[in-house]
């Protein structure tokens, strides 16, 4: 088990009742020895549903991950501000690592054939097609479009119309929202899949090879953003 930090005075954080799903997002308002108090979740102010010795889960993220704890809430402030107090009641658990942490999401990706067999730099678009090596600029010009099918900090599974040549290593770019992100990946496992249509798509499961941490924190923060706004809307 991998234990984290407390979240911190100021972080937002999910909580539901135990045995339930009715998450809701809250900010954690102060800290004294044991006790963590949040801001009442707003669906909750006024009402008896927090009750003292009810237990709540409670989750939040970080750039390492997801973690969840369970908490006792032990009194409820009403005034002047309505608040929660809450009691840790076992260890705190990273539920998901940060390279682990996979999300399915469709983006647009290209990949080619690395052809530079040496260790390289993930992300220099070297051994890419037409490209004369070096520079990210027209990373996602040439080699073969894709698409995500999932992704995470440590790799991604893309689907492909054509299949893939033989090759050691190839080069994949993926499009996130702030730019693309350009790496070195080797294929871990492959599939075929018989469209409708009668066409064949091709999976291919990369692992990322040497892949900058800074392009691996902007994937987790995409990952986690994206998390968010699902749970805003009742979706995970």
């Amino acid at each position: 088990m991998i234990h984290a930090r407390w979240p911190r005075i100021g972080e937002q954080v999910n909580m539901t009742p135990e045995g339930q799903q009715r998450w809701q997002t809250t900010v954690v308002q102060d800290r004294r020895g044991d006790l963590l108090a949040v801001a009442t979740p707003a669906p909750y102010v006024g009402k008896d549903d927090v009750r003292p010795g009810q237990r709540w889960i409670v989750r939040y993220v970080d750039a390492m991950g997801e973690y969840r704890f369970t908490a006792v809430v032990r009194t409820v402030e009403q005034r002047p501000v309505a608040l929660t107090w809450l009691e840790l009641a076992d260890e705190i658990e990273a539920v998901q690592r940060r390279e682990h942490v996979r999300f399915e999401v469709r983006l647009p990706a290209r990949i080619w054939v690395d052809e530079d067999e040496g260790e390289g730099r993930a992300g220099t678009g070297r051994g890419q097609p037409g490209s004369g090596g070096g520079d990210t600029g027209g990373a996602d010009s040439s080699g073969l479009p894709a698409a995500t099918v999932d992704i995470s900090g440590g790799g991604a599974r893309l689907r492909v119309a054509k299949q893939l040549p033989p090759a050691r290593f190839y080069k994949v770019s993926i499009q996130l929202p702030d730019g693309p992100v350009v790496s070195r990946a080797r294929v871990i496992r492959s599939c075929e899949q018989r469209l409708p249509d009668g066409r064949t798509a091709h999976h291919y499961a990369l692992a990322f090879e040497n892949l900058r941490m800074a392009d691996q924190d902007r994937i987790v923060r995409f990952i986690f953003a994206e998390q968010r706004k699902l749970r805003r809307r009742g979706l995970s």
